[in-house]
């Protein structure tokens, strides 16, 4: 789960577990489930079968910050 001010991520390998914590949440806040991940917070997301794909921007930001 990635929190950032009022944008929620839900992500794992247990598809159960992640609607079971959709059903959660209105029962303590106010939400709207927008689908799918395609971009957030400036990264744009592309899922495929073997993972997912951040865009090239976020890439390079990442490979200044581990320097």
């Amino acid at each position: 789960m990635i929190v950032y001010i009022n944008d929620i991520v839900n992500t794992g390998n247990d598809a159960q577990e992640i609607i079971n914590l959709k059903q959660y949440y209105p029962h303590y806040f106010q939400t709207k489930d927008l689908g799918s991940l395609g971009y957030s917070l400036g990264i744009e997301v592309a899922r495929f079968k073997k993972g997912i794909f951040l865009s090239k921007y976020v890439l390079d930001i990442l490979s200044r910050l581990a320097c």
